[in-house]
């Protein structure tokens, strides 16, 4: 809130990231409908990379340990506005991150330099820090942009616009693909793969999705809830007409096991111990890397299961 970053304090600081972490969980189920071009990831209007792109070089937005100096906060040849950072991101690098949710993140937490909870950013560098003005508009434009970026795809999505009516309008088939696509590719390239085997491969904490804030496994769990909302048609409790039925119509246990091994996958996600990137490290046969193989595997099993689905509705699937 502009309010808040006019006087901060430790206590604003918190209501912020408070606000942030809220805000991430409905998020995260929103991204089952990624992966086959639709309002977020248009090849052409799609805003994903503005909104969640990672995982971020701190150097490339602020100071980190050992270099006090750094970022785009610190450099004053830079102007600041939306522009800016706009053209900034990605600009010479997928990791050059100038946007988005981990931006604001690492604004709000800085580096995590703990072994056993989050980043400690402290409200002095919005008060008496070096280059905090800048910090202070650097966070402001960040933060609006989001909003801006998340209210574009909401209003894609609106009953009535171009998008939705399109796709309702769509041979049920070509519906029914990028259905699958999303929530296949969710759970297995993504999800099992990008954001959990690369970070239990090479145990660092920079590869886990939200390492600022140590939100991953939340992250994780909105995800696979994202999957199984679309999959059963529910959310929260509003309940239609899901994948799960239309499927059972033609092979129920089909249906029946797809259903419980999303069950399953969440349950294995759920018992990955907290922090997660505490749980990558160790040996292999150490608890908290086990369960996150465990995680891992159960959602590699879901994506499989997804494919059988799109054979039995005679739909070719395109996995990410």
């Amino acid at each position: 809130r502009s309010s808040d970053l006019a006087a901060p304090s430790e206590a604003t600081l918190g209501v912020a990231r408070t606000a942030w972490l809220a805000a991430r969980t409905p998020y995260g189920e929103t991204e089952a409908f990624r992966f086959y071009e639709g309002p977020i990831d248009d090849a052409d209007t799609g805003l994903e990379g503005q909104i969640n792109a990672w995982p971020l070089d701190e150097v490339y937005i602020d100071y980190v340990q050992g270099s006090t100096r750094a970022g785009m906060v610190n450099d004053a040849s830079i102007a600041l506005s939306v522009d800016t950072l706009v053209a900034k991101n990605e600009a010479g690098g997928e990791k050059n991150i100038a946007t988005g949710w981990h931006a604001i993140e690492f604004l709000l937490w800085g580096q995590d330099l703990s072994a056993s909870g989050p980043g400690a950013r402290p409200a002095t560098d919005y008060t008496t820090g070096l280059n905090a003005e800048r910090r202070k508009t650097y966070l402001s434009l960040v933060n609006g942009l989001l909003l801006d970026d998340l209210r574009t795809v909401r209003d894609a999505w609106a009953d009535g616009a171009a998008y939705p009516t399109a796709l309702l309008a769509e041979e049920p088939a070509e519906a029914l693909r990028k259905i699958l696509t999303g929530i296949g590719s969710l759970a297995g390239a993504e999800l099992s793969g990008e954001r959990m085997t690369v970070a239990y491969d090479n145990k660092d904490q920079e590869d886990e999705h939200s390492c600022f804030s140590d939100n991953t496994h939340a992250d994780l769990l909105a995800n696979a809830r994202g999957i199984q909302n679309v999959w059963l048609g529910k959310l929260g409790s509003d309940d239609g007409v899901g994948l799960d039925e239309l499927v059972a119509a033609r092979d129920e246990a089909l249906a029946t096991r797809v259903t419980g091994e999303l069950a399953a996958a969440l349950r294995a996600l759920e018992a990955i111990p907290q922090p997660f990137d505490q749980a990558l490290s160790g040996a292999d046969d150490a608890p908290g890397r086990v369960k996150v193989r465990a995680a891992i595997d159960a959602l590699k099993k879901v994506a499989t299961s997804l494919g059988e689905v799109a054979t039995l509705l005679g739909i070719t699937l395109n996995l990410e």
